[in-house]
C-alpha cells in the first residue's frame, strides 16, 4: 500500500519560485522513502496577498509516513532559509486615526 502526504510551504511573492519548486522536487527525490511510482507533484496551490503555497505530493508506504512527513517539513525549512526563499509571516497593517490631528490639519489646510 501506498499513501500520499500533502504538504503545504507558502513562500513570500519575491522568492524565486522556480528555485522553490527545485528545492522541494530534489528533497523528495533525494529521500528513499518517497516512492518512485506513481512520482511526487510540487506545484503552486494557492495564491494570496501574502503569499504563494507550493505544495507536494510525494507518496510513501503507510509505515513510513508520519516521520518521513516531519522530516522533510524540516529539511524544506532549513534548505529554504539556506537558498534565501522566505516563508512570510502573517502581518496585519493596523492604522491609528486621531480626530484631533485630522482637523489641525484640515484647519491648516493641508492633507490628511
Amino acid at each position: 500500500g501506498r499513501l500520499r502526504l500533502d504538504l503545504r510551504f507558502p513562500i513570500s511573492h519575491a522568492s524565486d519560485l522556480d528555485r522553490a519548486k527545485k528545492v522541494l522536487a530534489d528533497l523528495l527525490a533525494a529521500d528513499e522513502r518517497v516512492l518512485a511510482e506513481p512520482p511526487a507533484r510540487v506545484f503552486v496551490r494557492h495564491l494570496d496577498d501574502n503569499s504563494v503555497e507550493l505544495a507536494a505530493w510525494p507518496f510513501a508506504r503507510p509505515q513510513d509516513t508520519l516521520a518521513l512527513q516531519g522530516d522533510l517539513i524540516e529539511q524544506i525549512k532549513t534548505a529554504f532559509e539556506e537558498q534565501g526563499i522566505t516563508i512570510p509571516h502573517p502581518g496585519q497593517d493596523v492604522h491609528l486615526f486621531s480626530h484631533d490631528a485630522a482637523a489641525q490639519v484640515a484647519e491648516e489646510g493641508g492633507v490628511q
